[in-house]
């Protein structure tokens, strides 16, 4: 999977890629879920106006403080993701 001298080659740097897109997508996905759930709820509840866009805003930086606090705390992809991952899509062809 590596290269002379050390160096990852391609596959390796795809498939760690691959992982990385993956759960960006995922923590993305689920604070925009949540903010939208919050929010139509405010809405419903009647927030109008000037209180209306505050939330907008308060949602939108809470949810991208999850993403980025998500992959702090899960780390980096690890070589042990990538074999994983080259395991997994081995055997699903």
């Amino acid at each position: 999977m590596t290269a002379a001298l050390g160096h990852p080659d391609r596959a390796v740097i795809d498939l760690a890629t691959r992982i990385q897109r993956r759960r960006d997508f995922t923590a993305h996905a689920a604070g925009f879920l949540a903010g939208v759930t919050t929010l139509a709820g405010l809405h419903a509840a009647g927030l109008r106006g000037p209180t209306e866009l505050a939330a907008v805003a308060l949602v939108w930086a809470t949810a991208l403080s999850f993403q980025h606090f998500r992959h702090v705390l899960r780390g980096p992809v690890t070589p042990s993701d990538v074999t994983a991952e080259a395991e997994r899509l081995a055997a699903r062809s």
